[in-house]
């Protein structure tokens, strides 16, 4: 029977601390799958290289951009992003180094699902195979961060500034803000999905969540699946954070939505200093 595979991006001023409440609550929630680690700008025997090695993960360490140049270090910052240097942001290049990883080593194969979170903001609180069991339907899964794009600043500017003010007033405006740290897809259209998602970003700004939410909301709505805080696969702290309350009961440590269900990714969860200090102890 065919494995799922998580992946997270990480860049080298990534520490083990950042990275610690990720790894081991993954290991916690007993997932059978693999882990897949990008990582730019680090040297081989880097520590942490080393240490995530030790812990049984797939680390990937590319070199190359998508004109085949080599380069030893990548952009991390996206306040620095231009049109002239978007394809080297990892926020983007990224997708394009899963394709070429998955291209090249035919991995895709093995898997049923392809699970991409965000490494320093996110924790799991269940076995996220077992979640997708459960309630996945169709291609991809959609998080959903509460808001629409109208009323949330930070996607609004992301997609006007990347995309213009067509696209966001005739495509995105009254959508759901969807995130691109937390979502779900088969493996079988992985490949073709993460390439089209950079060969979109890779010439504009950073723009792999207004990307996603464009595809996801066009082209291939028809397999997407959307999944908010009525349901328990992400919750995402940071857009609904001063009603954070209204969404969430907190038992026994375990965060749950209003129907009793624990999430199961807990997304931005730094930003409320009761649940880092809580998952930094725990963890």
């Amino acid at each position: 029977m065919k494995k799922d595979l998580i992946v997270t991006t990480i860049s080298g001023n990534y520490q083990e601390v950042d990275i610690k409440n990720w790894i081991h609550s993954i290991k916690n929630t007993g997932f059978p799958g693999d882990v897949l680690v990008i990582g730019y700008n680090f040297e081989k025997d880097n520590l942490l290289i080393k240490k995530l090695n030790e812990l049984g993960c797939i680390v990937l360490l590319p070199d190359n951009d998508y004109r085949g140049n080599i380069h030893d270090t990548f952009l991390t910052n996206s306040g620095q992003v231009t049109p002239s240097n978007a394809n080297k942001l990892v926020h983007n290049v990224r997708l394009f180094h899963l394709w070429q990883y998955l291209t090249e080593t035919g991995d895709d194969s093995k898997y049923r699902r392809i699970i991409f979170t965000d490494g320093r903001d996110v924790i799991f609180q269940t076995n996220p195979s077992d979640w997708l069991d459960s309630n996945m339907v169709k291609d991809i899964l959609v998080p959903s961060e509460g808001v629409t794009y109208r009323n949330e600043n930070w996607n609004r500017n992301n997609a006007v500034s990347n995309y213009g003010p067509y696209v966001y007033e005739y495509i995105l405006k009254d959508r759901p803000a969807c995130n691109v740290g937390t979502f779900a897809i088969n493996a079988s259209i992985c490949k073709d999905f993460c390439l089209t998602l950079y060969l979109m970003s890779n010439n504009i700004g950073h723009a792999d969540q207004p990307s996603f939410n464009i595809l996801t909301s066009t082209l291939l709505k028809d397999k997407c699946q959307w999944v908010d805080y009525n349901d328990s696969w992400a919750l995402q702290v940071g857009a609904i954070i001063q009603t954070l309350d209204n969404y969430i009961d907190i038992e026994d440590n375990i965060i749950k939505n209003k129907s009793g269900e624990p999430y199961c990714l807990v997304h931005q969860y730094d930003r409320v200093p009761a649940l880092k200090n809580y998952y930094d102890t725990v963890l």
